[in-house]
């Protein structure tokens, strides 16, 4: 997502590491902020599917394009994009 949101906003792909177990403890350390990443480990360390078919089934809403959503927020701080295309 980070790499196609760098995409419409026409910048520099991004350049992502993985943070060791051992640099969020320390980092936990130092702010408790850090600390609470661990809540969120197992979103970054397997696969993570976001899947809105039970919202779509029983309030009969659909999910907004990825595309869509990153370009209304690039919008929403001034930064100007390129067209949509597919991804």
């Amino acid at each position: 997502m980070a790499a196609r949101l760098a995409e419409l906003a026409t910048a520099a792909p991004p350049r992502l590491a993985e943070m060791t177990d051992r640099e969020l403890t320390l980092l936990g350390a130092t702010a408790p902020v850090w600390d609470e990443l661990w809540e969120t480990h197992y979103m970054s360390h397997r696969p993570f599917l976001v899947d809105s078919s039970r919202i779509e089934a029983v309030f009969g809403m659909q999910a907004t394009p990825l595309d869509e959503v990153l370009t209304a927020t690039l919008n929403d701080t001034g930064t100007e994009t390129r067209a949509l295309t597919a991804a």
